[in-house]
This record gives C-alpha cells, structure tokens and sequence, in this order.
C-alpha cells in the first residue's frame, strides 16, 4: 500500500475585497471597509435616481464640492478601533460601574445628613436616575459640584 503524501495547509480564508493579503481582517477592518456605497467610484450620482434630485444635489454640494476633502476617505483608521458593537460594551460597562457606586453610597446612609427642606429632591430620587427634575431648576452645576442657586 502505497502512503499518500500530507497535503499542504491551506492558506486561511480572508475577504477579497482586501487584496492579497495573509491575515484575517479584525473586526473594525471587516465593518468599516468600504462601507459608504454613495463614495463607489464611476458613479453618476451618490444615489440610484435621477442625479438632478434633491439628495443627489445636496451630496454634490455638500460633500463632493465641500473644501474639507481627502484622497482616500477609506484610509482613514480609527487609532481606538472603536465599532458600535464595542462602544456598547464600553457604555455598559460603565454605567455598571456606575450604578454600584450609587447603590454603594445609598446602602452606607451617606446621603442621611441632607435635610429634606434644603434638598427635597433628596427625598423621592432613586439612586439608579442620574438626572432629579425637581432639582434640576433649584441646583447649578459648578466645577465638579453641584449647589444650591440663591433665591
């Protein structure tokens, strides 16, 4: 019986729309690239009408005769690589943080010294809600406190 010579590893699978290129493409790469179909090149009009219409009228003013232009808009990278998928993570992670810290601080009876006559809002203010509207036209927001505006 004759052995079967091992095939070589194929080279992994990438987009075509990279070129020739060895790596996968990360995340960002894959959402990013060559996504704004209205900047395709041969094109007649940003959008598939009559390129006298209104969208395709303010594009052509707006953007293609804009003074702010780039030779390649799809070279720019962000240097955070921040997706939308990755910015809700960061958010929720955040107001997680957030939320303990609110919880820490009313489970320790920190806010018991306020009095409800000078803080009312004090009083029916959940401590899950970052805005108190009963406050809101009573406090002025100064450096990195908040105070009570004179009357």
């Amino acid at each position: 019986m004759t052995e079967t010579p091992a095939r070589k590893p194929r080279p992994r699978r990438t987009f075509s729309a990279f070129g020739d290129v060895r790596k996968m493409p990360s995340e960002y790469e894959i959402v990013t690239h060559k996504q704004n179909w209205t900047m395709r090149q041969n094109r007649a009009a940003a959008f598939e009408q009559n390129p006298s219409s209104a969208p395709n009228l303010w594009f052509l003013t707006y953007r293609d005769n804009s003074p702010l232009q780039a030779r390649d808009w799809d070279g720019f990278r962000d240097p955070d690589a921040l997706t939308y998928r990755a910015y809700v993570g960061l958010q929720a992670e955040a107001e997680a943080k957030v939320a303990g810290v609110l919880e820490a601080h009313a489970g320790a009876g920190s806010d018991a010294a306020l009095s409800e006559d000078r803080w009312p809002c004090w009083a029916t203010c959940s401590p899950r809600r970052a805005t108190c509207v009963t406050a809101s036209s009573r406090l002025r927001r100064t450096s990195a406190t908040w105070r009570p505006v004179p009357t």
